[in-house]
């Protein structure tokens, strides 16, 4: 509350929404410039900017508020969310791992063919590896994600890494 505004504000977003420029768009006036004076309808206005209601940028600014009042150095919370994304890739490459040992495992277990007479994107004789992985594709969004959008060096379906599974399963059973 300040007495010269007579107006209440949210220390959080008042705070932080003067310091951060991603937050500024979002906030409410009412709590973090103008000050907060409608009385009248002071408690469903309280209720809609807690955090758990639907006030985002309150939630924003509780979570920056907390980071800054930690004593957390930029380059601390740059690692951080670095490491974040490293780990939801590791955790996504697992998973499409999985999915190309259990195509492997299928036509192994059948003594089916892998590859086909030619594996170009365009061709209708690619093998039954590709064709399951593009069937897959279809109803998988980890497969479709990882078909679309990892580098082409690092797709995991050449004949070499089709091999190197096979191997390694067969080590495995061995």
């Amino acid at each position: 509350y300040s007495p010269s505004k007579v107006a209440a504000f949210c220390f959080y977003c008042c705070f932080i929404s003067s310091n951060d420029a991603a937050n500024k768009g979002h906030t409410d006036p009412a709590f973090s410039d103008k000050g907060f004076r409608n009385w009248h309808r002071a408690n469903e206005c309280f209720k809609n900017h807690q955090p758990q209601q639907k006030s985002k940028s309150h939630v924003l600014s509780c979570s920056s508020w907390s980071s800054f009042n930690e004593g957390k150095s930029i380059d601390v919370l740059l690692d951080e969310g670095k490491q974040a994304k490293q780990e939801e890739e590791r955790c996504h490459n697992q998973s499409v791992m999985e999915r190309l040992i259990n195509i492997v495992l299928c036509l192994a277990k059948g003594g089916k063919p892998f590859r086909g007479h030619n594996e170009k994107a365009d061709s209708f004789e690619k093998g039954l590896f590709l064709n399951l992985v593009n069937m897959l594709q279809k109803y998988d969004p980890v497969m479709a994600k990882h078909v679309q959008q990892s580098p082409r060096n690092a797709t995991y379906l050449s004949n070499h890494t089709q091999n190197d599974l096979i191997v390694a399963l067969h080590n495995i059973v061995q």
